[in-house]
C-alpha cells in the first residue's frame, strides 16, 4: 500500500508599489545689460532652469 499524499498549495501574492514624485523647479533667470555706443543697448536673456525630483517610494507586499 502506497500512499501518495498531493498538495496543492495556493498563495497569490499582492504587491502595490506607490510612487510619489515631488518636483520643485528652480529658475534663475539672469539679465544682463551691455550698453554701447548705438542708441539701442544690448540685452542679454538667459534663464537657467534647475529641476530637483525627489522620488517618494513605498511598496506594500501583501503575501
Amino acid at each position: 500500500f502506497t500512499e501518495t499524499p498531493t498538495e496543492t498549495p495556493t498563495e497569490t501574492p499582492t504587491e502595490t508599489p506607490t510612487a510619489t514624485f515631488t518636483e520643485t523647479p528652480t529658475a534663475t533667470f539672469t539679465l544682463t545689460v551691455t550698453p554701447s555706443d548705438t542708441p539701442e543697448p544690448t540685452l542679454t536673456f538667459t534663464p537657467t532652469l534647475a529641476p530637483t525630483l525627489i522620488p517618494t517610494e513605498t511598496a506594500t507586499t501583501v503575501p
